[in-house]
């Protein structure tokens, strides 16, 4: 078995999400990373082929962040009044979160994705003075293509 190797990335607020390569009893990942800061998504780069893939999330910002996998373009997303996705209507879609990332934290996902279009969120909604604010309609999404 091969040490998994991980870069994190500091960028000036957000999350940093790296997928490292790795090889496992002959098994590898693909490696691609995703920075996600207050309020962009940015994968670099933004096509990586299907199979195994390790993303680890590393929270740089000052807001709590979650990481929510979805088999679709941004397009096909539901999307409720206060401007995020409705969970519940694209669940069929979700192929996995990381949740409750809180600043300075780092969380790691293994996720094994088929070819075709996914779209990378955090679909956290804010409660403060004055309203709410939604992090996906704040621009905190990414498309990405898998194969």
């Amino acid at each position: 078995m091969q040490r998994i190797r991980n870069t994190v990335a500091i960028a000036g607020c957000g999350v940093a999400i790296v997928v490292g390569l790795a090889a496992c009893g002959g098994n590898q990942q693909e490696a691609t990373r995703v920075t996600v800061s207050e309020w962009i998504v940015q994968p670099k780069p933004a096509k990586f082929g299907a199979g195994k893939v390790r993303i680890t999330a590393d929270n740089v910002g000052s807001r709590t962040h979650e990481l929510i996998v979805y088999r679709g373009t941004r397009a096909s997303l539901p999307l409720k009044p206060d401007g995020s996705v409705s969970e519940r209507d694209a669940e069929a879609n979700i192929v996995g979160e990381m949740a409750g990332i809180r600043p300075g934290t780092a969380k790691f996902k293994d996720f094994t994705l088929k070819a075709g279009d996914y779209t990378f969120f955090c679909n956290i909604v804010q409660q403060e003075a004055g309203g709410s604010i939604s992090h996906f309609k704040e621009g905190m999404v990414r498309a990405v293509r898998v194969g």
